[in-house]
Parts: structure tokens; C-alpha cells; sequence
């Protein structure tokens, strides 16, 4: 027996703890079959033994056994010890032992095995070891590892029983204690212990135990991979239940490098919930501690089979330290959660990277069809080479069209004529058709029967990047790099699938499509079909665009995978990037029968918003509505029930959008509310009345239905994790300290027709000027509320507008108004402004006073900040040129500070006007030169000229590295702002398309009998310009100083 044993222990992976060499204690088999080296001297009230060898045992002859003895005075802490030898210091021990109980009331009895750490004089410091489940009849393997207290000298281990019945029975065997070797961890591994095949948690910190103080995280054998997983789970009765973690720290990940986090898990979980949830992922910290986002893939709880997990990633530029965590959330005792094979390893890719010079192999079909030229291998059927206008963007050269699967880390190659793979359980059919003056590929996956992954399912096209210039990608902020760089995003992401995305904070995508930019052209690459979902991925590997990809977990015989990509150039003579996205827009369609009313945009004419300044809500306050200029469009935030998330009529609740002593959350009740709006509005200000699809996550399932919220993929809630502090007087009220947002899901037909039946009753009580969107992009669902909205206000005839936060060019036909919030500072810049450009409506931006005092804070003392490097790097160059100037303000006050600030914030105001927003929140940067207030004002109210090169720098487009220029214009009046952005003096040469404003109504004599104002952070004056007319030109002509703006301002008689 004592053989098998040795052969058993052989079957580790990496380490070996069963019996024989380096084992400290002695007899802990017990196959002596007696209990020598143990010291026993505890016994029952009539002297009988109550700890034994018994002739039971999982392996061998003979365990231990315990029993109890009510009457004994030892009862309650009956042991049996060994004294050990010194253990020494910073090493690591792992206590292993199996255990059987036949306890029937467990009630106040526990059992547990444990090293007593002592100092010198023999004072106990610390037991350490595991306690075992009396509930648990059979016998189970149980592991502890520790390391020794710092201030321990002595140790003895102890077998300790308390409160057992004279009918009660523990049974232990196979008791050890061993020192754990030096962890050697995989080559290019980050994680220690990730597959837990030392028997132990080593490696890991795992403080967390249930109410009972039982252990919820075990070393478990039920593994197919190896000898050793975790096995996780829950205990409602604990205050750590709703987050149940374990961690360890990994070494600093390198910037701009791309990792993958991977595991395997299954489950075995009755009741699946929303609430409940097991993630692995990787916390990403700020150098001096406090976590920015945990980035990592969610079990799913349905799948009772091991399943391969993975999420790519690039770390976050603000992070200095990585913890890797398993977290797990809401778990009942009876559910079982099993983890294995945790490893963080950097990215590397399986596919070559294309090589245009490599000559093609096969033979091709050459279709020429108008401007259009592209081949088709003849074996494959893919596309292998494509032209268009003459300009080739896809060379035909060795495997310039592939269709892939990767499997186990192997890429294999499909054709697209649905012939059955060898290797992978798919087939692959590619089509490709001219649709709208665009060729349009689709390949279409099959899965031949069921497989478990993850597979990686692909379609990529080669290109030579150095003759491009950028690639441009439709997220918000857009996503604008180099031709040679690579990049990766999911949209609309799909269930059981990786949705591999690089996504920033805040960031979302508006579109799978994205444009390759030459000198000369850009070519547009993408679905127009906005139900797919695709993972779009350029240059991966590189010298390849387009590149989608999907990443199924697993697929069921007949899954069918989907990938469309529409061509088509667009010359940069007659195009700017706004044209693409407009052409785009136009051309979308959907499946979905409830938002196929809506796309394409219906509308999609020119119209303006309120005229006025932009300005912050009041929070009912009485100074805060002093401070707002004339005639102001209010954001009128958060008035609603921010409890519930709802928006009653009647009654009162706590409410975010009311400060008391300058403090948000006060009780405010719906007259109060009503009477405000009125007031405000009789004053001249218009109110955007506040909406969002944001839910507490802590009413699922009780006071709203749970098919009313937002599943993401995984079965958690989206925005699960946000969680805003309640003020002590609420939390008090309410029973709980947080409000933890979900979202609602627009897709259910019952909530939505709730929701519209609430906003329609909140509009005529309320009777706002405006509707105000907010955390209602992103998402096609989203898209379907604001659009029905928006389509019965018009065909109503309601005299009322709407405006969105953050939206793109869908939103922005169902819009007013579309507004950009925290302009460069969060990372929107040139192209953000561009791709609002598809539509013409009001845009605004706005800018808050406090992110300008902390970007000075980062300027000057690299103070922490989650603002974009690229928007601080933007802002600190108008910094360094206003300490040139003012070096008084080099100083370090408070008052110096400030005012930089103030001046960074009317800076970006400007910078946004010059890029055609009309700047908010200006009521926080005061002073303010009144022409830029008047300006904005204006502005707001009329129609932003939108048409390609109607206003042209001398680069030929409106917009240029360090200048912009925009107007606005309606029959009566018209406002133009050219920006420079620079640090020293700009010549002002702009060219104006005369017949295009001649048709709204303007010419070059009414804008000479304007007036022109020069305008600066620091104040305006008035300048001289030249305006002439020659032919199809209209010219205006003159200087501006550094960070410096021309204002015209041009009136027509009524």
C-alpha cells in the first residue's frame, strides 16, 4: 500500500506532497495502527478514549477517528498534538490531510487541523489551519498553506475537536505537513499557482470564509486538467458573499503591449441570477494604489462543462500595479463554481503577418465591373486582390484574402466554397455582389458539429501600410492610428464570445466599419448591417484591412457565423471623413422590425437647437441659477427619482439633482420640481428635461421584472459595477450604502412601452423646452428609445426639443442637439467634431472648470488624473505658452492655479467653437469676453454650415493640424470663427464657396458689413479683415496672435 501511495504522489504535475520524503510529522497515516508519536492525554468522563486508529480508510489500513463525550470537561476543546521542528521563516507550508464526518447536529461543533505558532516562552500566537465541513459525509481532501509568523520560535501541530456528541464521529487520514517548494512558474507566465497543481494556495491571498467561518475557496481533484483546481462557493449568511475574492499581485505589464488573460471554468449552479457571478480578471491599479477597471472574462453559470475563457487586452496608460483576481459574487452553499489553468501571458499571434511582395499562388478570375477591379482565387473562391478607381488597395500576393480558424493555438485555412474542414469543425461560403455602387464580401461560418473552444473565426485582407496614412475607426472618442499600428473592438457584442475589445474609459463603438486613409482617397470597410456582430480587427496581424474576426467560446452543429464588408472609395478632392460617415449612416439597415422604421435615419435634414449659452443645472440652488447668463440651455440634471431611476409625477424622493449646503441628494417633490422648470423657463432659460436608461441593480427581480434589464454576455448586468456612495442620511433610510447602476433593456417591448408612457406624461407635467438623453448610446436598444421618441414628438407636432449626450451620427438624427462632454481633456478631439459633421444639428461642448484644475494639477505636479494623455498633452501646450507670457502666474498659489485653470477652460471653449460646437458650462470660467458668450449664444440657434469644403484653410479642408474653422447661419443672421491653436501668429487666409452661401442666402458684402472681433482666453478686441469676392471665392484675409479667434458677426435686416 505504501508503494501505491509513492506512485500516486507521482502523479502531480509540477510538485509531489504525498507521504515519504521531506515529510515533517510523523504517523500521519496512522498505518501503525496506533497513535504513537501523537500526544492523547485528553479522555472521556468515565476515562474512555474518544481519538482512536480506526480500520476505515481512503487509503491504506487505518485512519484516525474522534469522537465526543458531552459529560467530559474536555469536550470542548478536545486535541491530540505532535510537536514540530523549527519551521523557518518566509517559507511556505502546506498542512493536507482528507476527512469523513458522521456529526449529525453541527450546530456550535467544529473540527480542524492546525500548526499552533508560539513565541519562546511557549505564548500561543496564531492556529493556523483549515476546519473541516461536518455536513459533509464523505471523505473530502483538505489543504492549507501558511507561512510562519515573524515572531514564532515554536510550533506544534493539533488535532482538535469541540462539541462533539458521544454519537458523533470525525474521521481524518493521510495528515501531513510539508514545506512548498519554490514556485518555477511557465516561461513568459505572470501568474502563480494559476493551475493550483501545488496542491495548496500558494500564491494566492484568500482571507475571505462564510458566516460559520468555514472555507467558501477549496483545492478540489475535480479537474480535467491536471490533479488539482478551485472550486468556489457561497454563503448568503456572510458579509463577504457579494464579493468573495482571492488575489495575488503580478509583475508591472508593459505599456502598449497586448495580454491575454485565459482560465478554464465550469459550473454547477441551481438558480442563476443577475446578481450572481464568478469573474477572473486583472486589476489594473494606479501606481500608488486604487484600482481604474478589472479587466477579465465572466464564467458563465449555465455551462456545466469546462470551458476555455479568454479576453485580450492592452493595459490602461494610467497603470503602475496588476493584481490578478477570482471574485465571485451572490454564490448559494449548495452552488460549486470550478477554476483552473488561471494564466496571464502576453499576446502572440498565430497568423503571418501579409507581405505584399510575396508572389500569389493559384490561379484567378479578374471582374471588372465600373471603377471597380477585383480577383477571385479559383481553389478558394476569396477575393484576392482589389482596385478601385485604379487605385489598388488590396495587392494580389500570397494569402492577400484568407479565410481562417484558429484552434489549440493553430491557425487553419478555409475556402470559401463551403468545402468540410479535415481539421475544424467548420466551413466557410463567401459571396461577393455589387449593392449600391459598393461591392459588397460576406463569408458565412458553419459549424459542422458541437466543439468546444474558444475558436478564433476570421476573414482578412492584405495591404501594404507604408503607402497609407491612418486608419480610422468609428468608435466615440473616434479611434484614428497609423496605417502600421493595430488595433482591436467588438460591436454589439455577441453571447458566448470573447468580445475582444481595447476600449478606454467611456469609449464605445458606433459602427463595425472603419477607412483607410492615402493621400489621395479613403476607403470604407465594413457592415452596413447593424444587427452583426463582429470583432474588427486591423492589422492583426499586421499589413492586414480589413480584418474581422469572431471568437466563440463554443458552437452547436449548425451556429452560423456572419461577416460583411462593404467597399467603396471616396476621393479626398470631393470628400472629408464627415462624408463617409454620412454616406455610411445612409446606407445601414437592420433586421430588428421594431427599429426598422428608423434605419437608415429618417431624419436627417438641418435644423438648430435654443439659442444660449449652455449652463449647468442649478441643483435648486439660488446662487447656481444667478451665476447662468441669459437666456441659458439648461441640462436640468438628474431631477428624477434617482432611487428607483424613475420619473414620477407625483409624490416626492430623493433626487442627485438637489443640493442642500451645496450637497446633492435632498428629498424633492414633484410640485417643486414643476414650480422650478417654470420659473427658470419664464426667466428666458430653456430646460432639457433629464433621461437615461440607468437602473438599480438592487431591484431586479423585486420591485421591477427581471427581463426589464440589460444582460450583457455572461449573464451579468450591464454596469453592474458602477456604484454611486449614498450620503449617510439616505443610506440610513434606504438600508444599504451604495446605488448600484444596471441598465434597463429598450428591447423589451413591456418596458419600453412603460418608459414612453412615463415620458410622456413627465413632458406635459413638467412642460420642459427640451428633452435632455444621457447614458443612451452605445447600443441599438438605446437607439430604438430615443428614435421613437423623436419620431412621434414630430409627428405630433410637440413643440419640443431633444439632445443627447455623447452621441454619434445615428443618435444625432434623432436629435437637436448632440454634445460632446469634456472635449480634448477625455480624448475627444479633430475627428470627435469631424464625425458630428454627418448630420448637420446644434453641437455643443462641454467643458467642466474642475478636470481644468486638474490637468494644471498634472501640469505642474503630475497629480494622478484619469483625463486622456493625448487631451493633457494638448492643454499643456497652451500652458507653456501662457507662462512665456504671464510668468507671474509660475508662482504656486491658489489664486495662480485658479486662474490658469479658468484660462485652460476658455482656451478649450474656443478650440471647441473653432471645430463647430458651441462651448458650455462657460457660467463656471467667468470672466468670459462677452463676444464669445454672444457668439455661442447665437450660434446655438442657427444651422451649422456642413458642407464639404465650404470653408477652406489654406490645406484645402476646414480643419488642420493646429486651426480650425467653422460657421453657422440662418436668413437673418450669421456667425464665423476661425481658430489658431498655435503659439505664435497666424496668417488668416480662408477661402468660402460663394454659391454655396449665396444659396443660404450671403455674400461677401453682407459679411463685410458685420463686424470682427479678435478673441483670446484672457479678452477680445475688435480687428480689421479683408473680405473680397472673386469668382466661386469668397476671401477673408488678415492676422491673429497665438490662441487667438476671428469672430464675425453679420446681421440682415428683419
Amino acid at each position: 500500500m505504501e508503494i501505491m501511495k509513492c506512485l500516486l504522489a507521482t502523479c502531480l504535475l509540477f510538485f509531489s506532497f504525498g507521504l515519504g520524503a521531506g515529510e515533517i510529522l510523523k504517523n500521519g497515516d496512522f498505518e501503525q495502527g496506533t497513535l504513537e508519536s501523537w500526544y492523547a492525554p485528553l479522555r472521556g468522563s468515565e476515562g474512555q478514549k474518544l481519538q482512536t486508529t480506526y480500520k476505515d480508510s481512503t487509503s491504506g489500513s487505518f485512519c484516525l477517528r474522534v469522537t465526543g463525550d458531552p459529560a467530559g470537561k474536555y469536550n470542548k476543546n478536545l486535541w491530540l498534538n505532535q510537536p514540530l521542528p523549527p519551521l523557518t521563516q518566509k517559507r511556505e507550508y502546506l498542512i493536507s490531510f482528507k476527512a469523513r464526518s458522521n456529526v449529525k447536529k453541527t450546530v456550535d461543533k467544529y473540527f480542524q487541523v492546525s500548526v499552533c505558532q508560539m513565541l519562546e516562552n511557549n505564548q500561543s500566537i496564531v492556529y493556523t489551519g483549515p476546519k473541516i465541513s461536518l455536513e459533509n459525509h464523505e471523505w473530502a481532501e483538505y489543504t492549507f498553506s501558511f507561512s510562519p509568523h515573524t515572531d514564532a520560535r515554536k510550533y506544534i501541530f493539533f488535532v482538535t475537536a469541540s462539541n462533539l456528541d458521544a454519537d458523533d464521529a470525525v474521521f481524518v487520514d493521510d495528515l501531513s505537513l510539508r514545506e512548498v517548494p519554490a514556485l518555477k512558474m511557465p516561461e513568459g507566465e505572470f501568474i502563480q499557482n494559476g493551475n493550483f497543481e501545488t496542491g495548496s494556495f500558494q500564491g494566492w491571498n484568500w482571507p475571505l470564509r462564510g458566516s460559520r467561518g468555514q472555507e467558501l475557496q477549496f483545492i478540489n481533484r475535480d479537474t480535467d486538467y491536471g490533479r488539482y483546481c478551485l472550486k468556489i462557493s457561497g454563503d448568503p449568511a456572510s458579509k463577504y458573499n457579494s464579493n468573495l475574492w482571492m488575489n495575488q499581485t503580478v509583475p508591472v505589464l508593459k505599456q502598449k503591449t497586448e495580454y491575454i488573460i485565459s482560465f478554464r471554468g465550469r459550473a454547477n449552479v441551481k438558480n442563476i441570477s443577475s446578481k450572481k457571478y464568478v469573474k477572473v480578471s486583472i486589476c489594473q491599479m494606479f501606481p500608488n494604489g486604487g484600482s481604474i477597471v478589472y479587466t477579465g472574462p465572466y464564467v458563465d453559470l449555465s455551462r456545466p462543462t469546462w470551458t476555455h475563457y479568454e479576453l485580450c487586452f492592452m493595459p490602461d496608460h494610467r497603470a503602475g500595479r496588476y493584481d490578478a483576481f477570482i471574485t465571485a459574487s451572490n454564490l448559494d452553499l449548495e452552488d460549486e463554481v470550478f477554476i483552473d489553468e488561471v494564466s496571464l501571458m502576453e499576446a502572440r499571434s498565430f497568423s503571418e503577418a501579409f507581405d505584399p511582395a510575396q508572389k500569389a499562388q493559384g490561379d484567378v478570375d479578374t471582374i471588372n465591373y465600373n471603377e471597380y477591379t477585383y480577383t477571385l482565387d479559383k481553389n478558394t473562391g476569396v477575393m484576392t486582390s482589389l482596385a478601385i478607381d485604379g487605385e489598388v488597395f488590396q495587392p494580389l500576393a500570397k494569402n492577400s484574402g484568407v479565410i481562417y480558424v484558429v484552434a489549440e493555438r493553430r491557425e487553419y485555412l478555409l475556402d470559401g466554397k463551403g468545402n468540410m474542414s479535415k481539421d475544424v469543425p467548420f466551413q466557410a461560403i463567401a459571396n461577393y455582389e455589387m449593392v449600391d455602387d459598393m461591392l459588397r464580401e460576406t463569408v458565412v461560418f458553419t459549424a459542422t458539429e458541437d466543439a468546444n473552444g474558444p475558436f478564433k473565426l476570421g476573414l482578412r485582407h492584405g495591404f501594404d501600410s507604408s503607402k497609407y496614412r491612418r486608419i480610422i475607426n468609428s468608435l466615440h472618442p473616434v479611434r484614428v492610428i497609423d496605417a502600421k499600428q493595430n488595433t482591436i473592438y467588438s460591436y454589439q457584442k455577441a453571447p458566448n464570445d470573447q468580445n475582444l475589445s481595447r476600449l478606454e474609459s467611456f469609449q464605445y463603438v458606433c459602427f463595425p466599419m472603419a477607412f483607410l486613409e492615402s493621400d489621395s482617397s479613403y476607403l470604407m470597410a465594413g457592415s452596413l448591417l447593424l444587427d452583426d456582430s463582429v470583432t474588427c480587427s486591423p492589422n492583426i496581424p499586421m499589413n492586414t484591412f480589413p480584418s474581422v474576426q469572431r471568437n466563440p467560446l463554443s458552437v452547436k452543429k449548425g451556429d452560423t457565423f456572419r461577416f460583411e464588408i462593404n467597399y467603396k472609395r471616396f476621393s479626398k478632392t470631393e470628400n472629408l471623413p464627415r462624408d463617409v460617415w454620412r454616406f455610411y449612416s445612409d446606407h445601414t439597415r437592420t433586421n430588428i422590425e421594431a427599429l426598422k422604421p428608423f434605419i437608415p435615419p429618417r431624419y436627417t435634414q438641418p435644423r438648430a437647437y435654443y439659442p444660449g449659452n449652455f449652463g449647468t443645472h442649478t441643483y435648486f440652488v439660488k446662487e447656481r441659477e444667478e451665476r447662468l447668463f441669459p437666456n441659458s440651455n439648461i441640462w436640468f440634471y438628474s431631477w428624477h427619482d434617482l432611487l428607483n431611476e424613475r420619473y414620477p409625477i407625483e409624490g416626492e424622493w430623493y433626487c442627485e439633482g438637489k443640493a442642500i449646503n451645496n450637497k446633492p441628494f435632498a428629498k424633492v417633490s414633484a410640485e417643486e420640481v414643476r414650480g422650478h422648470i417654470a420659473h427658470l423657463q419664464k426667466m428666458g432659460h430653456k430646460c432639457a428635461l433629464y433621461l437615461r436608461s440607468l437602473a438599480n441593480a438592487r431591484l431586479c427581480g423585486s420591485k421591477y421584472p427581471e427581463e426589464w434589464y440589460y444582460k450583457a454576455p455572461g449573464v451579468s448586468l450591464y454596469g453592474g459595477g458602477y456604484e454611486l456612495p449614498l450620503p449617510e442620511h439616505v443610506a440610513k433610510e434606504v438600508g444599504y450604502n451604495t446605488h448600484k447602476w444596471a441598465s434597463f433593456d429598450l428591447n423589451n417591448e413591456e418596458y419600453r412601452e412603460f418608459f414612453m408612457d412615463e415620458i410622456l406624461q413627465a413632458l406635459e407635467f413638467y412642460k420642459p423646452m427640451a428633452i435632455g438623453w444621457d447614458c443612451m448610446v452605445g447600443r441599438l436598444d438605446l437607439l430604438l428609445m430615443t428614435a421613437t421618441v423623436y419620431d412621434y414628438i414630430q409627428k405630433n407636432k410637440i413643440p419640443i426639443k431633444c439632445a443627447i449626450n455623447e452621441g454619434g451620427p445615428l443618435d444625432q438624427a434623432y436629435n437637436d442637439q448632440v454634445i460632446i462632454e469634456n472635449g480634448f481633456l477625455s480624448g475627444k478631439l479633430a475627428m470627435d467634431f469631424e464625425m458630428l459633421r454627418a448630420y448637420t444639428t446644434t453641437i455643443s461642448c462641454e467643458e467642466r472648470f474642475n478636470l481644468f484644475h486638474d490637468a494644471v494639477a498634472n501640469y505642474f505636479d503630475n497629480a494622478r488624473t484619469w483625463l486622456s494623455p493625448a487631451g493633457l498633452a494638448v492643454n499643456a501646450r497652451y500652458i507653456d505658452y501662457l507662462l512665456s507670457i504671464r510668468p507671474e502666474l509660475k508662482e504656486k498659489t491658489k489664486a495662480n492655479r485658479a486662474k490658469i485653470g479658468q484660462l485652460c477652460q476658455l482656451r478649450a471653449s474656443l478650440y471647441d467653437v473653432g471645430h463647430g460646437a458651441c462651448a458650455g458650462y462657460m457660467d463656471e470660467a467667468k470672466p468670459v469676453p462677452p463676444a464669445m458668450l454672444q457668439f455661442c449664444h447665437d450660434a446655438a440657434g442657427l444651422v451649422l454650415v456642413n458642407k464639404s469644403f465650404a470653408l477652406r484653410l489654406p490645406t484645402g479642408a476646414d480643419t488642420d493640424e493646429n486651426h480650425a474653422v467653422a460657421a453657422w447661419c440662418d436668413a437673418k443672421a450669421l456667425r464665423l470663427m476661425l481658430w489658431n491653436d498655435e503659439s505664435k501668429p497666424y496668417a488668416v487666409n480662408l477661402k468660402l464657396d460663394q454659391k454655396h452661401f449665396a444659396s443660404l442666402g450671403w455674400s461677401a458684402e453682407d459679411m463685410k458689413a458685420g463686424r470682427a472681433v479678435q478673441v483670446t482666453p484672457e479678452g477680445e478686441e475688435k480687428t480689421t479683415v479683408t473680405i473680397t469676392a472673386d469668382g466661386n471665392v469668397i476671401s477673408i484675409t488678415g492676422k491673429l496672435p497665438p490662441f487667438a479667434g476671428l469672430m464675425i458677426f453679420a446681421e440682415k435686416a428683419s
